[in-house]
């Protein structure tokens, strides 16, 4: 595998500019102009949950980056395989759209469902795979202490977000 981006786009829950969005990437793929094929997903990044699209970093830089689709995005996700060890691993970082810096989030990682939902504050899902950084691990949980069950918590963080859509006119 080659450097990938994760990134989300710009009012994502409004039906016409994602259309236009998938429209977009769909046309750049028909017309052969992308070297990856782009991967929808699903992702959980400071309190949201929102779609997301994994695309081959030269593709992203090329044809997204300066698009209309990700004028107000703060950052994506890059990761890259680990080329320091022989174990086939990856490394994600924080890539800041606005001023290039980067954040490194450590080593990027398949997790089970149950861990991305409990013991991480951010993850990715794409082809139903969830997936972590190091960096987003916030510890153990008690799951005989935890108020709700993944599956509980997965329905309430889309809860929240239907709700935050609801509040902001979305």
């Amino acid at each position: 595998m080659h450097r990938k981006v994760i990134f989300s786009f710009d009012n994502p829950y409004q039906i016409h500019v994602a259309a236009k969005f998938y429209r977009h990437l769909d046309t750049l793929n028909a017309m052969e102009k992308l070297n990856s094929e782009p991967v929808l997903g699903t992702g959980f990044y400071k309190g949201e949950v929102e779609p997301n699209v994994m695309l081959g970093y030269d593709d992203f830089f090329n044809h997204l980056c300066k698009s209309e689709y990700l004028q107000h995005q703060e950052s994506v996700l890059v990761i890259e395989p680990d080329n320091t060890t022989s174990n086939l691993c990856y490394n994600g970082y924080l890539l800041y759209l606005r001023d290039g810096h980067s954040e490194s989030l450590g080593r990027y990682k398949e997790v089970t469902f149950y861990e991305a939902m409990t013991r991480y504050d951010g993850w990715t899902k794409q082809n139903d795979k969830y997936f972590a950084c190091e960096a987003g691990f916030v510890g153990r949980v008690n799951v005989s202490m935890s108020p709700m069950s993944p599956e509980e918590r997965q329905r309430s963080l889309y809860r929240s977000q239907v709700n935050g859509r609801k509040a902001n006119g979305n």
